[in-house]
């Protein structure tokens, strides 16, 4: 039974060891965490796994919606703050959002995309590359200017006065990179874990973009 902070429910220090011996003691490869308890959880299974030196972990509960307005409360109470595994939890998890997001755009637009281009500075992190393209079973094709917004709105304004067309445009892209899928995720149980986490904190779950 997790405690409760500020009516929040949350796991006391005791019940989070429990959680870290659990993990090094069974060595598992893959952790899923339903985020029932706002990040506190997942820090310890993410430090538990850091300890054994492998493992992956899955986790809904770095997303903002579903996130503890208080983070002091979430990493600095259980004291494991800047763990590795946490961070790869995150950007696993916004992978999968990402994945949701391309799974929304095809079914509205009842078409497949096979390649995603990306930019922005999640670009320049390996890790969540890698991620996305897993878990959008896509190759992602990287763009070789990282912020490319203002590049493309300079684009569109010379194609609406006529100095170059989208064809020539479309001859223009060259990829720094492509990043192809490598292994097959359950994206079943990464609905299945989100779906679990909402509804803990209601006024943050009704929370969505």
């Amino acid at each position: 039974m997790a405690a409760a902070v500020a009516g929040v429910p949350f796991m006391s220090p005791e019940q989070g060891r429990t959680v870290y011996e659990h993990v090094r003691a069974t060595r598992p490869a893959e952790v899923l965490e339903l985020g029932t308890a706002h990040g506190v959880g997942a820090a310890y299974l993410a430090a538990g796994l850091e300890a054994n030196g492998a493992g992956t972990l899955v986790t809904v509960d770095f997303q903002g919606a579903r996130y503890d307005p208080a983070p002091e409360t979430i990493l600095a109470r259980a004291g494991l703050a800047g763990r590795a595994e946490v961070v790869r939890a995150v950007l696993e998890g916004i992978a999968h959002r990402g994945a949701d997001l391309l799974d929304a755009a095809e079914a509205d637009g009842q078409l497949r995309v096979e390649t995603l281009r990306v930019d922005g500075g999640m670009s320049a992190n390996e890790v969540f590359v890698q991620a996305l393209a897993d878990a959008c079973a896509r190759p992602v094709e990287l763009s070789p200017v990282t912020e490319a917004t203002t590049l493309g709105a300079a684009f569109l304004a010379g194609a609406a006065v006529g100095t170059w067309s989208f064809d020539d445009l479309s001859q223009l892209w060259n990829p720094r990179t492509v990043v192809e899928p490598r292994r097959v995720t359950d994206r079943d149980r990464w609905r299945d874990a989100k779906s679990r986490a909402l509804g803990q904190v209601p006024e943050l779950s009704a929370l969505d973009f």
